[in-house]
């Protein structure tokens, strides 16, 4: 049997990552994750891309092979 999960709106997505930076720090993420009924390892790629969008952190996806290498040693 497979099961067939409905898309999750971007905004369901958005409020999540405002939650959860916005959390207590005892509060973990697969707490909030729990409460809303989502994985925490979605809620933690959400943040990621979050990060991203925002410019807190670089996509090594968007990058050539030579850019990756300098982002990821400092370079």
């Amino acid at each position: 049997d497979s099961v067939v999960t409905k898309p999750i709106p971007r905004e369901f997505g958005d409020d999540m990552v405002r939650v959860a930076r916005s959390r207590d720090g005892e509060v973990t993420l697969a707490q909030i994750a729990g409460d809303f009924g989502i994985h925490e390892m979605t809620l933690s790629n959400w943040m990621g891309r979050a990060d991203v969008e925002v410019g807190v952190r670089v996509d090594l996806d968007d990058l050539t092979p030579c850019q990756q290498v300098r982002a990821i040693s400092g370079c």
